[in-house]
């Protein structure tokens, strides 16, 4: 499992925090921070950052289309 929360207060600058007890979220927050301009990093089970987006939907096709690679 891992978990992940996306937050804005101008519907384009999110901050997210990514946690697993059971996989490295680095390759997660790598794609993501290509995908969306964004900076971030941490260990290996936690991680935080910043993107840019046009929209949550935006943010969550890229998830859905990606959650099989961050799991294997």
């Amino acid at each position: 499992v891992i978990s992940m929360l996306f937050s804005t207060d101008d519907g384009e600058n999110y901050i997210y925090a990514i946690g697993s007890r059971e996989h490295d979220t680095k390759p997660v927050v790598k794609a993501i921070n290509e995908a969306f301009n964004g900076k971030g990093g941490g260990k290996p089970d936690y991680a935080q950052g910043k993107i840019v987006s046009q929209s949550v939907e935006e943010i969550k096709k890229f998830i859905e289309e990606k959650t099989a690679l961050f799991l294997n």
